[in-house]
């Protein structure tokens, strides 16, 4: 863009300089006029005439370049224009995904965080029925030692009892042995 208005610059300047010579050359060519003949005044008119003619050419040339130069700058320029708008809707995709991400990672904190928080519910009361289990299987240990005991002195009473029902089984055989031999003297004849 600057080396543009420098050449613009330079095509004005350029513009200046020729319209200062032939200002000058016509000047020279009136002062000529009285002094010269005539085909010396047709002679310088022609080499003016060349000299605008060059000058003339040199300034089309120099406003062709910068005219040029000028296009492509707008060329470049519309370019870069389109690439800033690219660059913009990207960044706006790009923000919009962040956006989302952000939102997409605080969802997953809050799921984590409800998950952590069940996790240590869940441990609690695993904790809680380890504790009641243990309490129930030492009540448990507890009962069944004292039902054992029981059930050892309810064999211990079983046996004094079998030994008791044997002796009386016993004792009433043998009582009956006696009747039985009683009654048998009674019935017996006599000698």
């Amino acid at each position: 863009m600057a080396h543009c208005k420098l050449c613009l610059h330079q095509a004005l300047i350029d513009e200046d300089r020729l319209l200062s010579r032939l200002e000058v050359m016509g000047s020279q060519l009136q002062a000529y006029s009285k002094s010269q003949s005539e085909e010396g005044i047709r002679k310088e008119l022609l080499a003016l005439q060349e000299d605008k003619h060059n000058y003339e050419t040199t300034a089309k040339e120099s406003l062709r370049r910068v005219l040029q130069e000028k296009i492509e700058v707008v060329r470049k320029l519309s370019e870069v224009e389109r690439s800033l708008s690219n660059t913009e809707d990207e960044c706006t995709h790009l923000k919009e995904m962040s956006e989302r991400g952000q939102e997409e990672l605080r969802e997953l904190a809050n799921k984590y965080n409800a998950a952590v928080n069940e996790i240590k519910e869940l441990t609690d009361k695993i904790k809680a029925a380890e504790g009641r289990q243990e309490e129930l299987t030492l009540q448990g240990a507890t009962e069944k030692r004292e039902l054992e005991m029981r059930i050892e002195e309810m064999e211990e009473k079983e046996q004094v009892l079998q030994a008791r029902i044997e002796a009386l089984q016993a004792d009433n055989d043998f009582t009956n042995e006696r009747l039985a031999a009683l009654q048998g003297t009674d019935t017996q004849p006599v000698y």
